[in-house]
This record gives C-alpha cells, structure tokens and sequence, in this order.
C-alpha cells in the first residue's frame, strides 16, 4: 500500500472527528470547539488554550482525564506518513489544514509527556499540556522535513520552550530569562540524580562539577531564582498571622534595650543635677537632652544673652564637672 492511500483515510478520519460537535478529542481539556478554518491565531487559541474553568484541573480532574483516554485512541504516524503529511503542510494545498491537524493531533503524547516533566512548578498539568500545545503548533508552522529530522525531535523545543515561558511569565515575581531557567531545570534533575547515587543531598559543587559549571556562578544563579515572600502573606489558611508578624525589627528594641535606655537616661538626668541650674541648661541645650533638637553655641548666648566664647567656656565648666562625679563611672558602662 503506498503512502498516499495510508495517509489519506487517516485524514479523512480527522476530518470526521473534527466536524463532529460531540467528539471530545481536545474539546475535553481546551473547552474550546476545531474549527475548520485557516491554521491562523483563531485556530492555534481554538486547539491550545483558553483560561477557562478548568484552568485549575490536576491529575484527578475528570475533563483532563477524559481528554487523556481519547487521547490514547488517537493512531501514531509511521515515519513515511509522518513525511507524507508534513509534505501536504508544506505545499499548503487543499488539504493542508487538515494535514496540520493531523499531525498536532498524532502528537499530543509528546506534549502530555514533555508537561509532566514540569509539574508541581506551579502550574497545573492542565495549563501546562495547553501551553505545549501551543508550542506544538508552533512546531507544525515551521516544520522543514527535507531537512530529514523527526517532527517530534523537532517539536519538542518548541513545546518546552512555551511551557517554560508559561511557567517563567505567570509564576516568577522576577523574570528570569529562558536560558537560565532551562539551567536551573537540568540543576534540579542533576540533584535527583545525585541523590539517588550518593543517598545523600548533593552539594551544589557537586552537582556544578556534574554539569561542568562554574560553582560560582551557579551558586549565584541559584540565589536569583528564590522566590521573594510577600511579608503579608498568611502563615497558613486557617491562621490571621502574616509572615511579616514574625521577622523581628532591627530598629525595634527588645525588653532588655528598653530597660537600658531607662536606666541610662536616669543616669543621666542624675549627673545632670550636680550641675548649676545655668550650667545644665547650657548642656541640654548644646546636647539636645529634653529639648526638641540642639542647639549652636550662637543660639544658646541669645537665650541666656552671653557671648559665643562664654557659652563655650560654660559648657567645658559643665562637661569638667560631670566627668568628676562618680556619675560618670556609670555612664561609660553604656558607652562601652
């Protein structure tokens, strides 16, 4: 049997399920009807993904389940039909949309599989498989099989590529470029990988000397990918508490500093009584001790209607005095 009457029952049978408004072929994970209309944008957001409902399906959702089981049903193409329906796409003839269609379709394992090797980075599998789906179409677009490569080796950069840059724009707070997070990805694995030969956490030397990195900079790489928590997040579901209420506040004294600026301040108001009434005033004034700021030499003499140089000569008098009383003893023990 030649390759062309083995391709085309199959896409006659594409045809019918596309046309069948009760078919569930894609219908069951994308919510969205095939239209049989140019492979344009309203077709890639017709087959890939629209946030719908179901946006939060996970392994057990019924819908992804269902679209996994027909999905099963779907017939793989040999390499000649494979070439043979990749040549109809490139000819653009009368049958090319459904060429496109059929070989997205015969390739929707490849996505479920290359999905579930991103899963639990925040997206559910549902949302990853319509974003691969979305590469995949990409992949069907560009597709060159003169050039002698397998579709599904080609395919499958596109659909990591989409599912990385999903994963990158709708979970990171910082984004971190393509490149890099496909780095972090092979970290990741390498650390599995280790853990299982050495039965211990690998260090990330280890795993940099695995993946011939510099340790320095994959440590640095690393540090860039931690995601940031928000200060008002809740510590669990059922509790009021944000993570904010428990990070202590360096410029927040604890009981033991506010004791001790009691008691220095004491201290101080104490030494200060020793002095002559003109002479503490003199010294709070230029030390702003009770007083709203601190005061220049200049703006002390207006008050008390003295000279600059006798302001001075007042406070030095002052300052020999404190350092005299036993007073003083207690205060060095504050500053150190």
């Amino acid at each position: 049997m030649s390759t062309e009457s083995r391709v085309f029952p199959y896409l006659q049978a594409v045809q019918k399920n596309c046309c069948n408004h009760r078919t569930r072929l894609a219908r069951a994970l994308l919510n969205t009807r095939v239209r049989r209309t140019p492979f344009s944008r309203e077709t890639t957001m017709g087959f890939a993904a629209r946030r719908s409902r179901s946006s939060n399906a996970g392994p057990g959702d019924p819908l992804l389940n269902r679209y996994l089981k027909r999905m099963g049903e779907i017939p793989l193409l040999s390499r000649e039909d494979e070439i043979e329906v990749a040549r109809r796409v490139s000819e653009a003839g009368p049958d090319c949309e459904l060429a496109k269609i059929a070989l997205i379709t015969a390739n929707l394992r490849l996505v479920v599989s290359i999905a579930k090797q991103y899963s639990y980075r925040g997206l559910p599998l549902s949302d990853l498989i319509q974003e691969g789906n979305l590469g995949l179409m990409k992949a069907v677009e560009k597709f060159d099989y003169t050039r002698g490569f397998k579709f599904s080796t080609y395919a499958s950069w596109w659909i990591r590529q989409s599912i990385v840059r999903a994963i990158e724009s709708q979970i990171r707070t910082i984004r971190i470029p393509i490149y890099k997070l496909e780095v972090v990805n092979r970290v990741h694995y390498t650390q599995k990988a280790l853990f299982q030969e050495l039965g211990r956490e690998p260090s990330l030397a280890e795993v940099a000397e695995r993946l011939e990195l510099d340790p320095v900079k994959l440590e640095a790489l690393m540090r860039l990918t931690r995601e940031p928590m928000s200060l008002d997040a809740p510590v669990s579901d059922d509790s009021d508490s944000t993570v904010g209420d428990f990070i202590d506040d360096p410029d927040a004294g604890g009981p033991d500093t506010d004791l001790d600026v009691a008691s220095l301040r004491d201290e101080i108001e104490q030494a200060l009584a020793s002095l002559t009434p003109r002479e503490e005033k003199v010294v709070r004034m230029r030390y702003g001790i009770g007083e709203p700021t601190q005061y220049s030499l200049e703006e002390i003499g207006s008050r008390f209607n003295l000279t600059r140089e006798r302001i001075r000569q007042i406070e030095l008098k002052a300052l020999r005095k404190l350092r005299t009383t036993r007073r003083c003893q207690s205060l060095e023990a504050f500053v150190g």
